[in-house]
Protein backbone atom coordinates (compact mmCIF):
# COMPACT_ATOMS: atom_id res chain seq x y z
CA UNK A 1 0.00 0.00 0.00
CA UNK A 2 1.33 3.22 -0.59
CA UNK A 3 0.09 6.55 -0.29
CA UNK A 4 1.87 10.31 -1.48
CA UNK A 5 1.11 13.65 -1.63
CA UNK A 6 -2.18 13.88 0.75
CA UNK A 7 -3.58 17.05 1.23
CA UNK A 8 -5.85 18.76 3.82
CA UNK A 9 -7.50 22.03 3.97
CA UNK A 10 -9.95 23.94 5.66
CA UNK A 11 -11.60 27.60 6.21
CA UNK A 12 -10.64 29.02 9.37
CA UNK A 13 -12.23 31.73 10.21
CA UNK A 14 -12.14 31.34 13.93
CA UNK A 15 -10.16 28.94 17.09
CA UNK A 16 -13.60 26.48 16.81
CA UNK A 17 -12.13 25.72 12.97
CA UNK A 18 -8.64 25.13 14.07
CA UNK A 19 -9.67 23.03 16.43
CA UNK A 20 -12.00 21.46 14.00
CA UNK A 21 -8.89 20.75 11.88
CA UNK A 22 -6.67 19.62 14.31
CA UNK A 23 -9.59 16.91 15.24
CA UNK A 24 -9.54 15.67 11.55
CA UNK A 25 -5.61 15.91 11.52
CA UNK A 26 -6.05 13.25 14.18
CA UNK A 27 -8.42 11.32 13.03
CA UNK A 28 -6.50 10.92 9.76
CA UNK A 29 -3.48 9.68 12.06
CA UNK A 30 -5.32 7.10 13.82
CA UNK A 31 -6.80 6.02 10.47
CA UNK A 32 -3.19 5.53 9.43
CA UNK A 33 -1.92 3.46 12.31
CA UNK A 34 -4.67 1.45 11.93
CA UNK A 35 -3.32 0.30 8.28
CA UNK A 36 -0.28 0.23 9.39
CA UNK A 37 1.06 3.38 7.88
CA UNK A 38 3.76 6.01 9.70
CA UNK A 39 2.80 10.22 9.13
CA UNK A 40 5.95 11.57 9.06
CA UNK A 41 4.87 14.97 11.16
CA UNK A 42 9.29 16.33 9.55
CA UNK A 43 7.88 16.35 6.07
CA UNK A 44 4.08 17.87 6.80
CA UNK A 45 3.94 21.67 6.65
CA UNK A 46 1.40 24.03 7.38
CA UNK A 47 0.16 26.87 4.66
CA UNK A 48 -2.12 30.00 5.31
CA UNK A 49 -3.61 31.11 2.18
CA UNK A 50 -5.14 34.75 3.40
CA UNK A 51 -5.61 38.64 2.63
CA UNK A 52 -5.87 39.13 5.81
CA UNK A 53 -3.65 41.48 7.70
CA UNK A 54 -4.30 39.33 11.02
CA UNK A 55 -5.62 35.71 10.46
CA UNK A 56 -6.70 33.58 12.86
CA UNK A 57 -3.11 32.19 14.83
CA UNK A 58 -3.64 28.53 14.47
CA UNK A 59 -0.99 25.76 15.00
CA UNK A 60 -0.89 22.22 14.23
CA UNK A 61 0.39 18.53 15.46
CA UNK A 62 0.54 15.27 14.64
CA UNK A 63 1.19 12.87 17.08
CA UNK A 64 2.24 15.67 19.60
CA UNK A 65 5.11 16.98 17.39
CA UNK A 66 3.89 20.65 16.41
CA UNK A 67 4.17 21.05 12.17
CA UNK A 68 6.46 23.64 10.70
CA UNK A 69 4.57 26.38 8.47
CA UNK A 70 6.19 26.53 4.73
CA UNK A 71 6.08 28.59 1.91
CA UNK A 72 3.98 28.00 -1.35
CA UNK A 73 6.42 24.91 -3.12
CA UNK A 74 5.76 25.31 -6.59
CA UNK A 75 3.67 22.37 -6.92
CA UNK A 76 1.36 22.84 -4.95
CA UNK A 77 1.14 27.22 -6.14
CA UNK A 78 0.76 25.71 -9.76
CA UNK A 79 -2.61 23.25 -8.71
CA UNK A 80 -3.90 26.55 -6.77
CA UNK A 81 -3.75 28.57 -9.61
CA UNK A 82 -7.29 29.66 -11.56
CA UNK A 83 -6.70 29.07 -15.51
CA UNK A 84 -8.32 32.58 -16.15
CA UNK A 85 -5.80 34.39 -13.87
CA UNK A 86 -2.74 32.90 -15.54
CA UNK A 87 -0.31 35.84 -17.09
CA UNK A 88 -0.86 35.83 -20.67
CA UNK A 89 2.48 36.51 -21.94
CA UNK A 90 3.54 33.16 -19.98
CA UNK A 91 0.94 30.60 -20.08
CA UNK A 92 -1.49 31.59 -22.57
CA UNK A 93 -1.24 32.10 -26.76
CA UNK A 94 -3.90 31.74 -29.79
CA UNK A 95 -7.14 31.15 -28.72
CA UNK A 96 -6.41 30.79 -25.14
CA UNK A 97 -5.32 34.55 -24.94
CA UNK A 98 -6.45 36.40 -22.08
CA UNK A 99 -9.80 37.17 -20.93
CA UNK A 100 -9.06 41.11 -19.94
CA UNK A 101 -12.07 42.78 -19.33
CA UNK A 102 -14.54 42.82 -16.51
CA UNK A 103 -13.54 40.80 -12.70
CA UNK A 104 -11.74 37.59 -14.25
CA UNK A 105 -9.46 39.47 -16.74
CA UNK A 106 -8.28 42.44 -14.88
CA UNK A 107 -7.18 39.68 -11.89
CA UNK A 108 -4.30 38.73 -14.65
CA UNK A 109 -0.78 39.49 -12.88
CA UNK A 110 -2.11 37.92 -9.42
CA UNK A 111 -0.58 34.94 -9.69
CA UNK A 112 2.58 36.83 -8.38
CA UNK A 113 0.85 37.67 -5.12
CA UNK A 114 2.17 35.84 -2.33
CA UNK A 115 1.73 37.98 1.14
CA UNK A 116 -0.83 37.93 3.52
CA UNK A 117 -0.77 41.40 3.63
CA UNK A 118 1.04 44.02 1.91
CA UNK A 119 4.75 43.97 3.29
CA UNK A 120 6.75 47.74 4.00
CA UNK A 121 8.31 47.52 0.75
CA UNK A 122 4.95 47.75 -0.84
CA UNK A 123 3.76 50.50 1.53
CA UNK A 124 6.57 52.61 0.72
CA UNK A 125 6.52 52.40 -3.36
CA UNK A 126 3.40 53.17 -3.47
CA UNK A 127 3.80 55.88 -0.79
CA UNK A 128 6.89 56.74 -3.16
CA UNK A 129 5.03 56.51 -6.63
CA UNK A 130 2.37 59.48 -4.78
CA UNK A 131 4.09 61.69 -3.44
CA UNK A 132 7.90 61.80 -4.48
CA UNK A 133 8.16 64.59 -7.39
CA UNK A 134 11.95 64.12 -8.42
CA UNK A 135 11.35 60.33 -9.58
CA UNK A 136 13.37 59.50 -12.75
CA UNK A 137 11.32 57.40 -15.51
CA UNK A 138 13.45 54.39 -14.75
CA UNK A 139 12.40 54.33 -10.88
CA UNK A 140 8.73 55.12 -11.51
CA UNK A 141 8.59 52.33 -14.04
CA UNK A 142 10.12 50.04 -11.75
CA UNK A 143 8.07 51.40 -8.70
CA UNK A 144 4.80 51.28 -10.63
CA UNK A 145 5.74 47.53 -11.61
CA UNK A 146 5.83 46.90 -7.97
CA UNK A 147 2.84 47.83 -6.78
CA UNK A 148 1.00 46.77 -9.48
CA UNK A 149 -0.41 43.96 -7.44
CA UNK A 150 -1.58 45.68 -5.23
CA UNK A 151 -4.12 47.60 -7.91
CA UNK A 152 -5.08 44.13 -8.84
CA UNK A 153 -6.06 43.13 -5.55
CA UNK A 154 -8.24 46.27 -4.30
CA UNK A 155 -10.04 46.26 -7.82
CA UNK A 156 -10.62 42.75 -8.03
CA UNK A 157 -10.37 40.55 -5.30
CA UNK A 158 -11.79 43.97 -2.45
CA UNK A 159 -13.39 45.20 -5.03
CA UNK A 160 -12.65 48.74 -3.84
CA UNK A 161 -14.44 51.93 -5.35
CA UNK A 162 -12.18 53.32 -7.99
CA UNK A 163 -12.13 56.62 -5.31
CA UNK A 164 -9.87 54.48 -3.47
CA UNK A 165 -7.88 53.88 -6.29
CA UNK A 166 -7.91 57.14 -7.14
CA UNK A 167 -6.88 57.48 -3.57
CA UNK A 168 -3.95 55.64 -3.41
CA UNK A 169 -2.70 55.88 -6.80
CA UNK A 170 -4.25 58.85 -8.50
CA UNK A 171 -1.17 58.98 -11.12
CA UNK A 172 -2.49 56.35 -12.40
CA UNK A 173 -5.54 58.34 -13.95
CA UNK A 174 -3.81 59.35 -17.29
CA UNK A 175 -4.24 58.28 -20.80
CA UNK A 176 -0.66 57.36 -20.91
CA UNK A 177 -0.43 55.58 -17.90
CA UNK A 178 -3.97 53.97 -18.53
CA UNK A 179 -1.97 52.46 -21.52
CA UNK A 180 0.75 51.47 -19.90
CA UNK A 181 -1.28 49.51 -17.27
CA UNK A 182 -2.90 47.67 -19.36
CA UNK A 183 0.36 46.90 -20.76
CA UNK A 184 1.20 45.20 -17.34
CA UNK A 185 -1.94 43.23 -17.89
CA UNK A 186 -1.13 41.69 -21.00
CA UNK A 187 2.47 41.44 -20.90
CA UNK A 188 3.16 43.52 -23.91
CA UNK A 189 2.55 47.86 -25.28
CA UNK A 190 -0.39 46.96 -27.82
CA UNK A 191 -1.49 50.09 -28.38
CA UNK A 192 0.52 51.22 -31.88
CA UNK A 193 -1.39 48.12 -33.16
CA UNK A 194 -4.87 48.76 -31.66
CA UNK A 195 -4.21 52.09 -33.30
CA UNK A 196 -3.78 51.03 -36.85
CA UNK A 197 -6.80 48.24 -36.49
CA UNK A 198 -9.13 51.38 -35.33
CA UNK A 199 -7.36 53.93 -37.74
CA UNK A 200 -8.42 51.45 -40.53
CA UNK A 201 -11.77 50.54 -39.27
CA UNK A 202 -12.06 54.25 -39.38
CA UNK A 203 -11.25 55.37 -42.26
CA UNK A 204 -13.13 52.23 -43.85
CA UNK A 205 -16.89 53.68 -42.25
CA UNK A 206 -15.86 57.17 -43.67
CA UNK A 207 -15.38 56.14 -47.33
CA UNK A 208 -18.62 54.28 -46.81
CA UNK A 209 -20.61 56.79 -45.73
CA UNK A 210 -19.11 59.72 -47.14
CA UNK A 211 -17.80 61.71 -43.88
CA UNK A 212 -14.56 62.97 -42.53
CA UNK A 213 -16.40 64.04 -39.17
CA UNK A 214 -15.21 61.30 -36.56
CA UNK A 215 -18.09 61.39 -34.44
CA UNK A 216 -20.57 60.81 -37.18
CA UNK A 217 -18.09 57.84 -38.44
CA UNK A 218 -18.50 56.45 -34.78
CA UNK A 219 -22.33 56.95 -34.87
CA UNK A 220 -22.14 54.64 -38.24
CA UNK A 221 -20.33 52.41 -36.72
CA UNK A 222 -22.87 52.12 -33.45
CA UNK A 223 -25.45 51.86 -35.95
CA UNK A 224 -23.92 49.03 -37.34
CA UNK A 225 -23.67 46.96 -34.35
CA UNK A 226 -27.05 48.03 -33.09
CA UNK A 227 -26.33 50.23 -30.52
CA UNK A 228 -27.93 53.78 -29.51
CA UNK A 229 -26.24 56.63 -30.58
CA UNK A 230 -26.07 57.32 -26.33
CA UNK A 231 -25.24 54.56 -25.16
CA UNK A 232 -21.45 55.48 -24.81
CA UNK A 233 -22.07 58.72 -22.75
CA UNK A 234 -24.27 56.82 -20.57
CA UNK A 235 -22.85 53.23 -19.90
CA UNK A 236 -20.66 52.14 -16.64
CA UNK A 237 -17.76 53.49 -18.40
CA UNK A 238 -18.22 56.49 -21.00
CA UNK A 239 -17.17 58.71 -23.28
CA UNK A 240 -17.84 61.82 -22.89
CA UNK A 241 -16.76 65.82 -23.96
CA UNK A 242 -13.22 64.09 -24.27
CA UNK A 243 -12.92 61.88 -21.54
CA UNK A 244 -13.67 58.34 -20.40
CA UNK A 245 -15.13 58.58 -16.98
CA UNK A 246 -16.66 55.91 -14.61
CA UNK A 247 -18.54 56.32 -11.38
CA UNK A 248 -18.18 60.49 -12.01
CA UNK A 249 -14.96 60.18 -12.20
CA UNK A 250 -12.12 61.05 -15.03
CA UNK A 251 -10.30 57.82 -15.64
CA UNK A 252 -8.17 59.70 -19.05
CA UNK A 253 -8.93 62.28 -21.73
CA UNK A 254 -8.39 61.96 -25.34
CA UNK A 255 -8.47 64.21 -28.19
CA UNK A 256 -10.55 62.50 -30.85
CA UNK A 257 -12.75 59.20 -31.11
CA UNK A 258 -10.59 57.28 -32.40
CA UNK A 259 -8.13 57.47 -29.13
CA UNK A 260 -11.31 57.94 -27.33
CA UNK A 261 -12.67 54.26 -28.56
CA UNK A 262 -9.64 52.62 -27.66
CA UNK A 263 -9.22 54.36 -24.30
CA UNK A 264 -12.85 53.32 -23.48
CA UNK A 265 -12.30 49.22 -24.23
CA UNK A 266 -8.85 49.53 -22.61
CA UNK A 267 -10.15 51.43 -19.43
CA UNK A 268 -12.91 48.28 -18.87
CA UNK A 269 -9.82 46.04 -18.17
CA UNK A 270 -7.51 48.39 -16.34
CA UNK A 271 -10.33 49.79 -13.73
CA UNK A 272 -12.40 46.54 -14.06
CA UNK A 273 -15.52 47.23 -15.13
CA UNK A 274 -17.88 44.86 -17.01
CA UNK A 275 -19.78 46.70 -19.40
CA UNK A 276 -23.66 46.63 -19.92
CA UNK A 277 -25.19 43.63 -22.36
CA UNK A 278 -25.96 46.62 -25.01
CA UNK A 279 -22.28 47.65 -25.15
CA UNK A 280 -20.81 44.39 -25.54
CA UNK A 281 -20.81 44.02 -29.08
CA UNK A 282 -18.66 47.33 -29.35
CA UNK A 283 -16.50 46.33 -26.79
CA UNK A 284 -15.91 43.02 -28.00
CA UNK A 285 -15.11 43.96 -31.21
CA UNK A 286 -12.06 46.85 -29.90
CA UNK A 287 -10.68 43.98 -28.00
CA UNK A 288 -10.56 41.22 -30.21
CA UNK A 289 -9.99 42.87 -33.52
CA UNK A 290 -7.27 45.73 -31.97
CA UNK A 291 -6.41 44.66 -28.85
CA UNK A 292 -5.93 41.12 -29.37
CA UNK A 293 -8.19 40.00 -26.31
CA UNK A 294 -9.93 37.06 -26.80
CA UNK A 295 -13.16 36.83 -24.93
CA UNK A 296 -16.42 34.45 -25.26
CA UNK A 297 -19.19 36.16 -27.00
CA UNK A 298 -23.20 35.62 -27.38
CA UNK A 299 -23.98 33.99 -30.99
CA UNK A 300 -25.50 37.86 -31.78
CA UNK A 301 -22.30 39.67 -30.72
CA UNK A 302 -20.35 37.42 -32.73
CA UNK A 303 -22.65 37.65 -36.14
CA UNK A 304 -22.87 41.81 -35.26
CA UNK A 305 -18.72 41.86 -34.71
CA UNK A 306 -18.17 39.47 -37.77
CA UNK A 307 -20.71 42.30 -40.21
CA UNK A 308 -18.30 44.82 -39.09
CA UNK A 309 -15.57 42.98 -40.02
CA UNK A 310 -16.67 42.46 -43.20
CA UNK A 311 -18.04 45.86 -43.59
CA UNK A 312 -14.75 47.36 -43.31
CA UNK A 313 -12.31 44.45 -44.36
CA UNK A 314 -10.56 42.94 -41.37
Amino acid sequence: MFADDVKMYGKVDSDADVQFIQRQIDSLCRWSAKWGLTLNAAKCKVLTLTLRRQPVSSAYTIDGVELERNAVKSKLRNKLRNERHRHPAEERSGAKRARLSGEAAASAGLPNYTADAEDDELVDATYILKNKEDLSSAEAVELKKKTFVARRTMLTKRKEPLTALKERFPWLFDSNEVWDEFGRICGSDRREAARAVINRTFEAVSRRFFTKDQGEVLRAITDILKISSTALSEGRVQMRDGTVQSEDLVLCRYTDEREGLLLWAVSHSVFAVKTERRLDALLQFVQEKALGVNEPMSGTSRKLCEKLSAFVGL
